[in-house]
């Protein structure tokens, strides 16, 4: 049986990801989210502040995942929410599964705000550049990457997947009539 956990499942990647995953086989996608998840995409859904560990081990305990997909996670508000939402979900996520089912495969979700600015010699970026995060959200990206490698290190399945150029559909009129897409940053 192959159950997959979407942790950020309130938001638009994953109502989109959990679709992807029944299309290839998953047997059961569970959702969690800090609200209640009103798409019809998961098979069971958990409302759960994934920054407190417990309610992490919760979730992961109830669930079993034999894959996470964890998609939580800020990209505009303070620097400690930022940091709380993407840094000690990360961290909270991999203590659960270490704890509760190491075999569990674990995907973080990065962003090439890890990276900073990029000098045109080193384009296009691959896992051997050091960046320089610019922004909270890159800092805490960077972060989360680094705690990946740790737990890699540890003989953890986990992998961090950089998915740089999100895009959401077109849901409102311009000012002259066109309509055009908004950017979105996946965290």
């Amino acid at each position: 049986m192959t159950v997959a956990l979407v942790t950020g499942a309130g938001g638009f990647v994953a109502q989109h990801l959990a679709a992807a995953l029944r299309a290839r086989g998953f047997t059961s996608i569970v959702g969690a989210d800090i609200r209640p998840v009103s798409q019809t995409a998961f098979d069971a859904s958990f409302v759960a502040d994934l920054a407190v560990e417990s309610e992490m081990l919760r979730v992961v305990r109830a669930v079993a995942p034999t894959t996470v997909f964890h998609l939580a996670g800020l990209v505009h508000a303070s620097d400690e929410m930022i940091r709380a939402s993407n840094v000690g979900t990360a961290r909270n996520l991999v203590n659960s599964v270490r704890e509760t089912s190491p075999s569990t495969r674990v995907i973080l979700i990065g962003s090439a705000a890890e990276y900073g600015d990029v000098p045109l010699d080193s384009q296009p970026v691959d896992e051997t550049f050091l960046g320089s995060p610019q922004t909270p959200y890159g800092r805490a990206k960077a972060a989360v990457a680094a705690l990946a490698a740790r737990a890699a290190g540890d003989r953890l399945h986990v992998l961090v997947a950089r998915d740089c150029a999100v895009q959401l559909p077109a849901r409102r009129r311009a000012p002259f009539g066109w309509e055009r897409p908004h950017p979105f940053v996946t965290s």
